[in-house]
């Protein structure tokens, strides 16, 4: 039986190796780039064809021939240049130890440090290997790299479970240890041979995660059940049970931190696609602005990918950039809604790598397929907010042209009317009837032309344009002498000037909030207030009344104070102020920006 299986590991090496060597031979020779990477094509064939006869029978010219492959293929891998210039001398004491030991058929395996010059040489040529991954390398090279690592470690994981069954020796426990170092033996040459014809044939990622999330679990479960072991031996309990209860305490742990350690070394700082929208969507629904939407996408791939720069492009000058630019090639990713074409994704690499992986370009392709919709929702609110501050704009330019056009046309037609009736009644002294009427048209004249006068002053004081808020505050409200609650009014000192909505607003807020308390709160006094900051002007009206009625019904003029407010992206809330009476503050934007969705601040009682 034993020997049969070692029969079937013979056939089984053959079978893999040199299959693997003809597929490999058929692949390039149908490539046009065949002489950019004849050296690692040339050793893999080496490697494959010399492990073929290995495990059939021990070879002096095949062992060689392997020695001398292994180190060629680990310091060439995968494009056939030598990296680093320095590895050419462990390559020449590679090629002068395999001369060697073909002189002396192999006699000089006897002396006793042959053993750690052949492990020197392939720990050698696996850390040129890792040098290598670890340096600028192109997505597709980094990626055909990965296989041979992954080789490697399945090999030497499976040696190292071999030995520890065997005491420490491998093949020299009859046919059964001979087939198993020879299954043992069969993954390298494969692995070189794949990473150079087919990178893309399975998912490798994966599959190096997964070894190493096993390899970096069994190996501390191991340690720790040895020495379970050995104490239970020594207090004389059971060591089954107490090996069982250390595996179950430690396995969950062990298996979290092995992925996480393996998500590190393999995916670097590449996150998965779930993950990170999962991400994406918090970062979202905790973002109110949603004018910094562009910038949370931006920030977040730069982030969980560590990527060296990110742009977002829009129209225009449109542009969010996070990162600092390389010289690396970028990868544009269209952002699409709906087949239009809302903004671009610009993605340098890292500085480790040339291009972008597929892994990487899957996830960001996916991240901007799931925040298009929210990409568009902003542009939707931002011309609406455009839209919106146009229709302001233009209602201002409308208003200024009414109140230019009553004020040069209107009222001066009127005034001659009026002067027109006087002289008719003093024409017409001695005709009574005829002068009531003229004094009739004259009296309604004026009145039109007071209404007119009204009308101009409230489309825009000319007080605002002659004296500014703070002055023409006062002289509207403050009235001296006169019955009623003291009204005083506070500001800045010194002029500032204002966006002529905003002052509009202001004094029309103020004039209705006192109007309100002169007529409603029995107040004593009435303190009018205006405050300025980097981004607002604060107007407060404070009073000290008899406050809010519970059931309290919002008239015309407190719809018109928030209206107001909510026009300009400001808001206006009215509450009772501490100590009896209320107060008004509204905050209104230095540079308005209408908010179609402001919602309306008011307390409200339950």
């Amino acid at each position: 039986m034993d020997h049969t299986l070692l029969l079937a590991s013979q056939l089984i090496v053959m079978a893999v190796s040199w299959g693997t060597a003809t597929c490999l031979v058929v692949a390039f020779v149908r490539r046009r780039d065949v002489r950019a990477a004849w050296v690692p094509v040339v050793a893999t064939l080496g490697l494959l064809v010399s492990t073929g006869f290995i495990a059939t029978a021990a070879s002096t010219p095949m062992a060689a021939a392997w020695f001398v492959c292994f180190p060629v293929l680990c310091f060439t891998y995968p494009d056939g240049r030598l990296r680093p210039r320095w590895t050419i001398i462990p390559l020449a004491v590679s090629v002068i130890g395999t001369a060697a030991y073909i002189a002396t058929d192999s006699q000089i395996t006897d002396a006793a440090w042959w053993p750690f010059a052949a492990g020197a040489q392939t720990l050698l040529g696996v850390g040129v290997l890792i040098y290598r991954y670890s340096r600028r390398l192109s997505a597709d090279d980094r990626m055909r790299l990965r296989w041979p690592l992954l080789a490697v470690i399945v090999e030497v994981s499976i040696f190292a479970v071999i030995m520890l069954a065997e005491g420490g020796t491998v093949a020299e426990h009859g046919p059964l240890s001979v087939a198993a170092a020879n299954l043992a033996g069969l993954w390298i040459g494969p692995g070189f041979a794949i990473g150079l014809a087919w990178p893309r044939l399975l998912n490798v990622d994966r599959a190096l995660r997964g070894v190493l999330v096993v390899v970096f679990t069994a190996i501390p479960l191991a340690a720790a059940c040895a020495v379970v072991i050995a104490l239970s031996s020594d207090l004389g309990a059971s060591a089954a049970w107490l090996t069982a209860l250390a595996v179950a305490i430690l396995a969950v742990p062990l298996t979290r931190l092995s992925a996480h350690a393996a998500d590190r070394l393999v995916f670097r700082r590449r996150a998965d696609p779930l993950s990170s929208l999962r991400e994406l969507g918090a970062r979202l629904d905790a973002q109110l602005d949603l004018t910094a939407v562009p910038h949370t996408l931006v920030a977040l791939i730069h982030e969980a990918l560590g990527f060296e720069e990110v742009v977002l492009r829009g129209p225009g000058e449109v542009e969010v950039r996070v990162g600092e630019p390389n010289a690396s090639a970028t990868t544009e990713f269209p952002v699409m809604y709906r087949g239009e074409r809302l903004a671009v994704l610009v993605v340098s690499p890292r500085r480790t790598e040339l291009t972008l992986t597929a892994h990487d370009a899957a996830v960001v392709d996916e991240l901007v397929r799931q925040s298009a919709p929210a990409l568009h929702g902003v542009r939707t609110f931002a011309e609406l907010v455009d839209a919106r501050e146009h229709l302001q704009r233009l209602r201002q330019s409308e208003r200024a042209r009414m109140r230019r056009d009553l004020h040069d046309d209107l009222a001066p037609t009127l005034a001659g009317l009026g002067l027109s009736a006087t002289a008719i009644a003093a024409l017409t002294a001695d005709r009574p009837a005829v002068a009531r009427l003229a004094e009739t048209l004259r009296e309604d004249a004026g009145a039109a032309l007071a209404q007119v006068r009204e009308l101009t002053h409230d489309l825009r004081p000319e007080a605002l344009d002659q004296d500014g808020l703070l002055i023409t505050l006062q002289r509207r409200l403050v009235r001296d002498g006169t019955a009623g609650p003291q009204v005083r009014v506070t500001g800045p000192e010194g002029e500032f000037h204002l966006d002529p909505r905003v002052e509009v607003a202001a004094l029309r807020i103020a004039q209705e909030a006192v109007s309100n308390a002169r007529r409603h709160a029995e107040a004593a006094q009435i303190a009018v207030r205006v405050g300025l900051d980097p981004t607002s002007l604060l107007v407060e009206v404070r009073d000290d009344g008899v406050g809010l009625a519970e059931n309290r019904t919002a008239g015309l003029g407190l719809e018109s104070m928030r209206q107001r407010a909510r026009e300009l992206g400001g808001a206006t809330v009215i509450s009772p102020a501490l100590g009896g009476g209320t107060v008004v503050r509204a905050r209104l934007p230095l540079e308005p920006v209408p908010a179609p969705d402001a919602g309306d601040l008011t307390p409200r009682s339950a």
